[in-house]
């Protein structure tokens, strides 16, 4: 956490190697990081350590809270998801899958946990630790595993070019086929209607349930690494190699282009209110934007990649995760009190000089 001033105000340390993903609780008063040193740590804001949760024997990749913020669980290269209490107990393992757990992901009602895994298939367990179902039929890994809003679905994403579309017995009930590349993210809409999806072929793709393309969203010259819907659903936001992301209306009209970054653009996120974009890079930085594309704040502090970038629920923080082994809580200034601010300062910084401010300056910090 820094000030606007770059002095360091809170670092998550602990971890001994890259922190390889890092998510907040539901009530955003604690967050989960996951890393390659095969633990996942419990933090509190001011960055202390509340909880360590060992027992992978291998890279720690997912982490995820409940609904109810009481347990979390954790996906791994040891090839199991385990799931976890506040205090670190260990509540139970899910064992089956015969290669890495790429993705884990809790069902809306916080009742099953679904699991993606190198070995090319996605899976449903109840919080006992019970094989629910089995979902095969891609030929390779599934990269990503997300619920429906309803948690009656379960869509993957897979490095054979292709979505799927599940029910939650295990049947097919669509296959989103046409990229050329691997498919990395996947995204249900806000009312389930649709699904998006993100690819090495440099696209992004809307798609609805019937597994009909509705709009490609083309333009990125590198990667799509992210992609994501903005609360109301209208837009899409999608974040890429080539060191850019976008905003995309539903029509596959580019909206807006946010350049900056000096590398990969990992993730990227709406505000729970959509008026703001965080995006995650490669180049060691979070940037926080307005949709019209305009540079808001640069949070700058990370000794190597940004690979996970999320927003608290209630919009006042950012917190980012690192192959510099650490997460970092950032606040998020409201851009009315940066305004603000900046009037303070400039009618300060005349007066001790006894300079007046412009009528236009003083109107202008007038009205704000």
């Amino acid at each position: 956490m820094w000030d606007l001033q770059g002095n360091l105000r809170r670092e998550f340390k602990g971890h001994k190697d890259y922190v390889y993903t890092v998510s907040l609780s539901p009530d955003g008063k604690t967050i989960a990081t996951a890393s390659l040193d095969k633990t996942a740590r419990l933090w509190d804001l001011q960055g202390k350590l509340l909880q360590e949760f060992k027992g992978h024997q291998s890279v720690v990749n997912s982490v995820s809270f409940s609904p109810d913020g009481k347990t979390i669980a954790t996906g791994s290269w040891d090839n199991t998801a385990r799931l976890w209490d506040l205090q670190g107990n260990l509540l139970q393992e899910f064992k089956g899958h015969q290669s890495v757990v790429t993705s884990v992901s809790f069902s809306p009602d916080g009742k099953t946990i679904a699991t993606g895994s190198g070995d090319k298939t996605a899976r449903l367990w109840d919080l006992q630790g019970n094989l629910l179902q089995e979902f095969k039929g891609h030929q390779d890994s599934v990269w990503g595993v997300s619920f429906s809003p309803d948690g009656k679905t379960i869509a993957t994403g897979s490095g054979d070019k292709t979505a799927r579309l599940w029910d939650l017995q295990g049947n097919l009930l669509q296959e989103f086929k046409g990229h050329n590349g691997y498919v990395n993210s996947v995204s249900f809409s806000p009312d389930g209607k649709t699904i998006a999806t993100g690819s090495w072929d440099n696209t992004a793709r809307l798609w609805d349930l019937q597994g009909n393309l509705l709009q490609e969203f083309k333009g990125h010259n590198g990667y799509v690494n992210s992609v994501s819907f903005s609360p109301d659903g209208k837009t899409i936001a999608t974040g890429s190699l080539d060191n850019t992301a976008r905003l995309w209306d539903l029509q596959g009209n580019l909206l807006q282009e946010f350049k900056g970054h000096q590398d990969s653009v990992t993730s990227v996120s709406f505000s729970p209110d959509g008026k703001n974009i965080a995006t995650g890079s490669w180049d060691k930085t979070a940037r926080l934007w307005d949709l019209q594309g305009n540079l808001l704040q640069e949070f700058k502090g990370h000794q190597d990649s940004v690979i996970s970038v999320s927003f608290s629920p209630d919009g006042k923080t950012i917190a980012t995760g690192s192959w510099d082994k650490t997460a970092r809580l950032w606040p998020v200034r409201n851009l009315d009190r940066v305004l603000k601010d900046g009037c303070a300062w400039l009618r300060d910084y005349l007066h001790n000089r006894e300079v007046k401010l412009s009528d236009q300056d003083r109107r202008l910090c007038d009205d704000i």
